[in-house]
């Protein structure tokens, strides 16, 4: 992990992105912030679980599935399974030594979180299919050709 303040990120509303293997953050007094860089850790690991570029990929789709169906991008960000995940452990710094200890009864729920999670994110993307589909079906029944 590297951690890395950044002038653009002033510009922007947040505080904090984690892009692995870097944490980029606004303000240089952030590195002590516990909190900030205990969210920024949690996803990188959820973005080591699913091998970096899937996380990036089911981000922007959870992302947007959550801003068509709210319209709103703050409550769809909020929705996104991963920020759910990581502002409910953000307060917990011993949340990732926990997930890593290595003991079978945590990972057994390691292994139930991540087969609801990748069940949730499937879901979603039948979810997004059949967005889709309808969208397309209202489209062609909507357009008839000019007599």
């Amino acid at each position: 992990m590297i951690i890395v303040c950044q002038k653009p990120l002033k510009k922007l509303k947040i505080n904090g992105i984690a892009l692995f293997p870097f944490i980029f953050i606004r303000k240089p007094e952030d590195k002590e912030n516990n909190i900030l860089i205990n969210h920024e850790k949690i996803h990188l690991r959820q973005q080591l679980e699913m091998l970096i570029i899937f996380f990036y990929i089911f981000y922007v789709i959870e992302y947007y599935y959550w801003f068509f169906k709210l319209k709103d991008g703050y409550l769809a960000y909020r929705r996104i399974s991963f920020e759910r995940e990581a502002y409910t452990n953000e307060h917990n710094l011993t949340y990732l030594k926990k997930e890593n200890s290595g003991t079978s009864g945590n990972i057994c729920r390691k292994i139930e979180r991540l087969k609801i999670e990748r069940f949730c994110r499937y879901r979603t993307i039948i979810l997004l299919i059949n967005i889709r589909t309808s969208i397309s079906t209202s489209i062609g029944a909507g357009f008839s050709p000019a007599k």
